[in-house]
């Protein structure tokens, strides 16, 4: 898609004054702008052409920094988890040796 403000894809503007015409123009004209202004006095000035022109929205940055401290919480949390289960797996393996039972047999092996 082309430009706004470009040749082919100039900006459009309604006005309802001269004055206001007068601005849009030479706003245009001083930022090599294509332009096409309307007057129309029975619908509502509309300028929002020119004005995303003039004042562009800025792109969102996102905060890296965040992002990889709350990754590292997960993986906190995750080798906090595997630690918990594996304590559980060598009490219970102790508590089973020290019951006198022989241990659970392990199939495939």
């Amino acid at each position: 898609m082309a430009k706004l403000g470009s040749k082919k894809r100039p900006i459009v503007v309604r006005v309802h004054t001269d004055e206001k015409a007068k601005y849009v123009a030479e706003t245009c004209a001083k930022n090599g702008w294509h332009y096409i202004i309307g007057f129309e006095p029975d619908k509502p000035e509309d300028i929002s052409d020119l004005e995303k022109l003039l004042n562009p929205s800025q792109p969102v940055k996102s905060d890296k920094s965040r992002s990889k401290r709350s990754l590292s919480v997960w993986q906190r949390e995750k080798v906090q988890t595997m630690l918990w289960s594996e304590q559980v797996i060598i009490e219970f393996a102790l508590t089973w040796q020290s019951s006198g039972q022989p241990g659970p047999s392990r199939s495939g092996k």
